[in-house]
């Protein structure tokens, strides 16, 4: 408990570079999150052929690229608001910096879950228009 505490006591103190570790800390907690939320799809999408696998996957990558974005923007608010001199009081401002990662994140986990849903609705619409123009 005693190495916890020192080295708390130095990412609070060193703020000059104990940003990056808050901002990997998120990365960790947000992949965790869009894991859990996109798990359902992902089981789903493991059961389906190899073949439809791979449009689908090279679809969602590219579609996602939003959600990545919103992901990747409340770790830069954060930053922001670390590396101030002083960290009380929060002002308003802070607060509604706070309110929009907040949004920012869950946005991006909705992008991410969207895609994926995008990606499998357009691969089958490939694979049907494929299948009648040959039959």
């Amino acid at each position: 408990m005693e190495t916890i505490r020192y080295y708390m006591d130095i990412i609070l103190r060193e703020r000059s570079w104990s940003w990056a570790i808050i901002g990997i800390l998120y990365m960790l907690f947000a992949l965790f999150v869009r894991s859990l939320m996109m798990r359902p799809l992902v089981s789903r999408y493991k059961q389906l052929p190899r073949e439809l696998q791979h449009p689908i996957r090279s679809k969602y990558l590219k579609l996602s690229l939003f959600g990545w974005f919103f992901l990747a923007l409340p770790p830069l608010g954060f930053a922001f608001f670390w590396i101030r001199k002083e960290l009380l009081p929060i002002s308003g401002t802070d607060l509604l910096l706070a309110a929009l990662c907040a949004l920012s994140f869950f946005v991006g986990i909705f992008c991410h879950s969207q895609a994926f849903g995008i990606a499998g609705i357009l691969t089958l619409k490939q694979n049907y228009e494929k299948e009648h123009l040959l039959a």
